[in-house]
């Protein structure tokens, strides 16, 4: 460091004293501006496994000289730079170092990040930097990545979700800059000129004034200051500044087009000026609170026969103009109802309006308690995700706002939030409406719909059409005052407790209960999970959980406002249950639960059905390598049904079926996880409680998942409405962790090989995945490759080259202890530990040391091993290959037999 820049970091540190943090977060937060005008953040954790950094550049999309442009600099960025010109060196590094890279471009954003084992931090950051100083935008790089940001584009083409957001940015009118299609494809990027474009949009835009640093690490906070200064004060200074016109011009309107899955979804917009300027009062923000509201008598309670969901928030906030979005799931009877429903929203919104002063302010006491609670026990789950909403904050909020963003609600203003309820009126609302019924000249609102508009990027027709609405005359029910908002936030010790999983004492086989004490996360919450183990078709349980859930948002809407958690699922096994939330309260959620769960109302069960014979039948529509996925655990696991055979069950379905699903599952098997700042006899209460409503009975039998070992080169052959995908499947036999310790090892380089060779050398596809998995019980090595260029026979061609080519050398084996070193890391939450704990409980496994176990294995791992496993698949190949075909493309193959035995996991 020179010694300008040494007297700089000692005169220019600015305290960080006021930097709001939650408030058992133990991290130690600092604040520095470069004498370049970049802003930097720095955190220095004691017991962080990995290191983490996140640049973002308050440039974006809205910037776009050429459609895509924004978003194609993010991908050649880090390919290479003048001091370190090896093609993908960063990524080969970071990879290298337990660590991954990855970047997001939005509006008026773009972010980079990465994490990276503590020890290679600074290297790391001195490569990292040089991209935003120096980078080499070749022009093979360039042409061969302009394939990688099509094939991107390709996988989105037909996603609803896509399609969605694009028709609510053709709404803003086209001469506002969120109107520009973001993405790039082959087209709109392809030309003589595109080296020139992407290197003059760095040098227009990639200046350090209009960039944050976010640097997280073990070292001290004075350490990772001078690595900042160090590494990023060569960034050119400058800054822009973007001014826009006023957004969404087409007001009172609605935009009409065909929705790809089954179903109809109605998404009801409000503009607003930006909530940044605003950001201590957070109008737009309250009232989405408000408008969410799904107890007796509400929006979605009331009109249960014409809708599945409602939900509300506050969609976008940028730098010129906010949205308050209200997106409503229509049922067959709703969509005909559409009106009827949008004029309910609206007499809500009439109905907020007239609340009182004091009234309001109730509710905002409420809102605001919640949010501080939430904000002061949350949990730095992922090092890379926090990082970046930090340095995403950076460009928008005060330095006292940098880690909380729109967390906190700091002040109530009642005149500004009327203000904002006024502008909230027919007239000013617009609409997306989505159906799988719409097409050219069917009826829509007594007239033909003529889709005289085509989106060519996602290759859709739709129509704009001028709406009149007004307000119905339904009352409904407001948010009411929060009675389920903690009081007890005490942390308590226990030093008889255990730090280790404990099996309690029990009477008999028919429930099994786990505990495991915890003080250290600091949090005063718990978590309880259970299965109700249950051998009937998934469809009743997918029923099941369905209904437990949209009654449970109903009937325990406050509870689920003040942070609780409900997470019903249809498993394998039978239903699984997990409950989140405060220590305090939460024997009083478990019972409501409960009682839900095992009598659960049945008068909306034909909404429940409808639901999801419209979710089995979209199913067709999801991404290649999901029905890839899909196809695989039909082959591999005993009784998993596929969503053509739910769809026969279901068309099957009587209510009498499901009655007798219910009584049978009143004496199911049971096992209970109790894990948080609880007591053993809080443990033994919330038992009890699920003991009062179900009866476990030693008749009825556990059913934990079958894994399946294949051999034979099996090819299941599917067709996608998106791109090709292949999920090659390389098995290694039933479960040992001596031979996954092998695969384990062998995967740290293949994958980052495969990513490389398969995506970056051959262009493949955009998605390339290659990894291990245990899940299943069987020792499996897989690469998946999903893209549009090639067909699935042609990119298992290359995989096998891949393989003949792909070398692990002598000097690799240091990634053994890089992968020993990684299985050996601490949990960064609790629900993180969680979730590794009651997997190995509902799995059947229950090694709750197997990390640890598994490291000892991986550090007996030899040279000879790996490429005895590598001569296996080589000479082998595929022991299963699911190819799936772009539809109107030829399958060339067939369906082969599987050989194949079963084994309990």
């Amino acid at each position: 460091m020179t010694v300008w820049r040494l007297l700089f970091l000692i005169f220019h540190i600015v305290s960080s004293d006021d930097i709001d943090i939650p408030i058992n977060d133990k991290n130690v937060y600092d604040y520095i501006e470069l004498e370049n005008g970049l802003k930097c953040v720095v955190i220095s954790c004691a017991e962080c496994p990995e290191a983490a950094a996140s640049l973002s550049v308050g440039v974006g999309s809205n910037q776009d000289r050429i459609p895509g442009l924004a978003h194609f600099v993010e991908h050649m960025l880090f390919y290479s730079s003048k001091s370190y010109p090896t093609e993908d060196y960063l990524r080969t590094f970071v990879n290298s170092h337990s660590g991954d890279t990855n970047a997001y471009t939005d509006k008026e954003e773009t972010n980079y990040y990465l994490t990276i084992s503590n020890d290679a931090l600074e290297e790391c950051l001195k490569i990292f930097s040089k991209a935003f100083v120096e980078p080499i935008f070749v022009e093979n790089a360039v042409n061969r990545e302009i394939k990688a940001v099509n094939s991107e584009h390709d996988k989105n083409r037909y996603d609803d979700t896509w399609r969605m957001a694009r028709l609510t940015e053709i709404l803003a009118g086209e001469n506002h800059p969120i109107s520009h299609f973001a993405t790039g494809t082959n087209k709109t990027l392809k030309g003589e000129g595109i080296v020139r474009e992407v290197q003059k949009f760095f040098d227009d835009y990639y200046l350090a004034e209009n960039m944050n640093l976010v640097i997280y690490g073990k070292y001290s906070v004075e350490k990772l200051l001078e690595l900042a200064v160090e590494y990023f004060s060569d960034i050119p200074s400058g800054r822009n500044e973007f001014f826009y016109e006023k957004p969404y011009l087409e007001a009172g309107k609605i935009v009409v087009a065909p929705l790809m899955a089954e179903g109809s979804v109605m998404n009801i917009f409000w503009a607003f000026p930006s909530e940044f300027k605003n950001y201590q009062y957070q109008p737009c923000h309250f009232i989405s609170y408000l408008l969410s509201y799904n107890g007796k008598n509400s929006v979605p309670s009331t009109l249960s026969d014409y809708i599945t969901y409602l939900e509300s928030y506050a969609a976008m906030t940028y730098s010129d103009f906010s949205l308050i979005e209200v997106k409503i799931t229509l049922t067959e009877k709703g969509l005909d109802q559409w009106k009827y429903i949008a004029e309910c929203v609206i007499a809500y919104v009439e109905q907020l309006k007239q609340l009182s002063f004091d009234e309001l302010k109730m509710l905002w006491n409420d809102y605001s308690q919640i949010s501080q609670l939430n904000f002061d026990y949350s949990e730095f789950s992922s090092p890379d995700d926090e990082i970046t909403l930090i340095s995403s904050s950076m460009h928008n909020f005060p330095k006292k706002h940098y880690v909380s963003g729109f967390t906190i609600k700091e002040k109530f203003d009642y005149k500004l939030i009327t203000q904002t309820l006024k502008m909230m009126t027919s007239d000013n609302i617009f609409i997306v409406f989505m159906s799988s019924t719409f097409e050219k000249g069917a009826i829509f609102d007594g007239s033909a719909l003529e889709f005289s508009s085509h989106e060519p990027y996602y290759d859709f027709d739709y129509d704009i059409l001028q709406i009149h609405l007004t307000k119905s005359d339904n009352k409904f029910s407001v948010i009411e005052i929060n009675k389920s908002i903690p009081s007890d936030l005490s942390i308590l010790s226990c030093k008889d407790c255990s730090l280790s999983v404990v099996q309690l004492k029990k009477s008999d086989n028919s429930l099994q209960m786990w505990y495991k004490f915890d003080d250290s996360f600091s949090q005063p919450k718990v978590i309880i999970s259970f299965i109700l183990f249950s051998s009937s078709d998934s469809v009743l349980r997918d029923i099941h959980s369905e209904l437990t859930e949209r009654i449970i948002s109903e009937e325990l809407a406050m509870f689920l406002a003040s942070g609780f958690v409900a997470n019903i699922k249809s498993e394998y096994s039978g239903i699984s249950v997990t409950l989140i939330g405060w220590r305090d309260k939460m024997q009083e959620f478990l019972e409501e639960v409960i009682k839900i769960l095992s009598k659960p109302n049945l008068s909306k069960i034909n909404a429940i059905a409808e639901y999801l014979n419209d979710q089995y039948n979209s199913a067709s529509n999801e991404q290649a390598y999901m029905l890839a996925y899909e196809k695989l655990a039909n082959i591999i696991l005993e009784d998993y049904y596929t969503y053509p055979e739910k769809l026969e069950i279901l068309e099957n379905f009587e209510l009498k079926d499901f009655i007798n699903y219910l009584e049978e599952i009143q004496n199911a098997n049971i096992d209970l996880f109790v894990y948080g700042n609880v007591l053993q006899s809080h443990a033994q209460n919330y038992k009890e409680i699920i003991c009062s409503y179900f009866e476990p009975s030693e008749k009825n039998t556990r059913k934990y998942p079958q894994a399946v070992s294949v051999s034979g080169g099996a090819i299941s052959i599917d067709t996608s409405i998106s791109n090709h995908c292949i999920f090659n499947w390389y098995d290694f036999g039933y479960y040992d962790p001596t031979t996954f310790a092998i695969l384990k090892v062998l995967s740290a380089k293949s994958s980052d090989e495969a990513f490389k060779v398969l995506r970056t050398n051959y262009q493949l596809g955009y998605a390339v995945i290659s990894d291990v998995i245990d899940k299943f019980g069987v020792n499996i090595l897989y690469v998946a490759v999903q893209g549009t260029y090639k067909n699935p026979p042609d990119m298992d061609e290359i995989i096998e080259i891949f393989w003949d080519d792909f070398e692990f050398l002598p000097e690799d084996m240091c990634l053994v202890d890089m992968v020993a070193e990684n299985l050996l890391w601490k949990y960064e939450s609790m629900e993180a530990e969680h979730e590794f704990l009651w997997t190995e409980i509902s799995n059947g496994r229950r090694e709750f040391e197997h990390n640890k176990s598994l490291a000892e294995k991986v550090r007996q791992v030899t040279y000879e091993d790996i490429n005895k496993v590598l001569e296996i698949i080589r000479s082998d190949g595929a022991d299963l290959s699911i190819q799936i075909y772009l539809q109107g493309s030829e399958p060339s193959n067939i369906n082969v037999g599987l050989n194949y035995n079963k084994s309990k996991l």
